[in-house]
């Protein structure tokens, strides 16, 4: 008896779960007009995936882009079959599927995050957030780095393109992205009088929030080598 239902109801993430622990084999449809959709999975794994329209079957995305796609959907009609006997399958995805989970969610998020930044202007000043994430979380480009490697100390905008030889277009793209990942913030604009308050109290909170920065950069580079380092 094929297992069916709606997003609404059992969500992919919670899919995706029931069919890696159950280590099932088969294929799951997913019907989200105008869209149509499917996992292939083998052994719990998740191999490949695909993501057509429903009338004309033009390919929309193909492998993980389309689990990306698909796990935006909150609305879908879902059935999982047994695989067909008749069909052959090539393996397009190799990732974990806790990997797919939280890469998806990420670009999910991504957009809401970029809609709610403000807008960067060359004397916008920046920082790296005060509890930096692990570089396990998350996956970072050679020029994320660069940007962040930057950002021990507070710089504005036209600083860092000065700083990392890039034109402003190029810097922003980059300084959006580590945005959108919590990685980097916009310094608050807000002006507190030196005088109002205890310079004995003010000097160590700085220091200690300029630490756990650099500390936290430190640590995320340090987990980016030892993996560079596992893998090569």
């Amino acid at each position: 008896m094929a297992l069916e239902g709606n997003f609404a109801d059992m969500p992919l993430i919670d899919l995706m779960h029931v069919f890696h622990h159950g280590r099932k084999t088969g294929r799951l449809l997913i019907a989200n007009a105008p869209f149509k959709a499917m996992l292939w999975f083998f052994d719990g794994a998740i191999i490949n995936a695909g993501v057509v329209t429903q009338n004309a079957h033009e390919r929309v995305a193909c492998g993980e882009q389309a689990v990306f796609d698909m796990l935006a959907w909150d609305d879908a009609q879902f059935v999982f079959l047994p695989p067909n006997p008749q069909e052959t399958v090539s393996v397009q995805i190799q990732h974990s599927i806790d990997w797919l989970i939280i890469e998806g969610l990420r670009r999910r998020d991504q957009p809401q995050r970029l809609a709610g930044t403000t807008k960067l202007q060359p004397t916008s000043r920046l920082r790296l957030v005060p509890m930096l994430r692990q570089a396990s979380d998350i996956t970072l480009t050679i020029e994320d780095w660069r940007i962040l490697s930057q950002l021990v100390q507070e710089l504005s905008v036209a600083e860092l393109v000065e700083a990392t030889g890039w034109n402003y277009d190029q810097t922003l793209k980059v300084l959006h992205r580590l945005i959108a990942l919590n990685l980097v913030e916009v310094c608050s604009e807000i002006v507190v009088s030196q005088r109002s308050l205890s310079p004995v109290l003010m000097a160590p909170n700085h220091e200690h929030m300029v630490e756990n920065r650099v500390r936290g950069l430190v640590q995320a580079i340090k987990a980016r080598l030892r993996r560079t380092s596992a893998s090569a």
